[in-house]
């Protein structure tokens, strides 16, 4: 089912039929299932025997030239009030001998640097980073960095009060970037919304998408956005949100697309990663995020108490 979101009545009078119809539809599905489906058989990952050791992964993105930026932090270390102790920190990390190279940020003042999620891609010939930051409790900004002679070079943030609540970014372009919204608590709370920067505007898609809280590639011009119990296909160019049909897993968390191939990691008591229709348990213990390497054809697993872990893509 399409959403269309330039049209505010239409989209939200869409958006509560497909939750209503799925409300209804999806308890007789399973108990069909019950019946007549069988469970997909989960196989094993091997391979991995290749780690890095981190801290605490926190997101990973593509730098560009054989390399990957890893944001790092232990947020597990709190005060009286809850605020994490510790400061976070960005890493590049080569994708063939996953060397760890610590990067020096350059240009940025004392403000607390806390990240929660990240992208990048090359702009005017320089890798361009995008970090969420999660200075304070409940208070984020975006913050824009360069790759200049293998240093961070601080270049703005953007901060307004109707950014609260922001988890992860996706670049379509150096201008144009989705950001995902999670789900907030309280009477003004809510559901998750997405905020689309274009033209130097920030634009508040009228469209909830529930508990959210990372935005993956699907294209160049589209942006995968799993929020629990769906997976969402937003088209950035139409400003049209589909539902993507699970065939196997539930509770997608983080999803991409690589090589033509579909990959989610689902949250479960043991999690799962799903290849296409194939159904993996994860590897590794508390996955936070991955990445698939190509042609490496190898996949990063970043662990939010540890640090990165690769395993060999299993043969097609």
């Amino acid at each position: 089912m399409f959403i269309n979101l330039t049209d505010p009545l239409h989209s939200i009078s869409s958006l509560r039929t497909l939750t209503l119809l799925r409300a209804l539809l999806i308890p007789a599905a399973m108990s069909l299932c019950v019946s007549f489906c069988a469970k997909p058989q989960l196989k094993q990952m091997s391979g991995c025997n290749r780690t890095v050791d981190l801290e605490g992964v926190v997101d990973i993105a593509d730098a560009g030239s054989g390399l990957l930026f890893v944001a790092v932090h232990d947020r597990r270390p709190v005060d009286a009030k809850g605020e994490s102790l510790n400061s976070g920190r960005i890493v590049t990390v080569h994708r063939r001998t996953l060397e760890v190279k610590e990067l020096i940020v350059q240009g940025r003042d004392e403000y607390p640097f806390k990240p929660l999620g990240i992208d990048a891609m090359v702009g005017r010939n320089e890798p361009m980073l995008f970090v969420v930051n999660e200075a304070y409790h409940n208070q984020r900004s975006i913050e824009v960095y360069r790759l200049q002679r293998g240093n961070l070079v601080f270049q703005k943030r953007i901060r307004t009060a109707r950014m609260q609540g922001i988890r992860d970014i996706a670049l379509v372009s150096p201008d144009e970037y989705v950001i995902v919204r999670e789900k907030r608590s309280g009477l003004f709370g809510g559901d998750g919304d997405l905020i689309l920067h274009r033209s130097l505007t920030l634009r508040y898609l009228p469209v909830k998408t529930g508990g959210a809280l990372y935005a993956g590639k699907a294209g160049e011009r589209t942006v995968l956005i799993p929020n629990g119990s769906a997976l969402m296909e937003l088209d950035v160019d139409r400003l049209t949100l589909r539902e993507i049909p699970l065939s196997v897993g539930e509770s997608p968390s983080v999803a991409n697309i690589a090589d033509g191939k579909l990959f989610v990691l689902h949250e479960s008591e043991q999690p799962q990663l799903s290849i296409d229709a194939a159904l993996f348990v994860a590897p590794v213990k508390d996955p936070s995020t991955f990445f698939v390497l190509s042609p490496e054809k190898s996949i990063v697993f970043g662990r939010r108490s540890g640090g990165l872990t690769v395993c060999e893509l299993p043969a097609p």
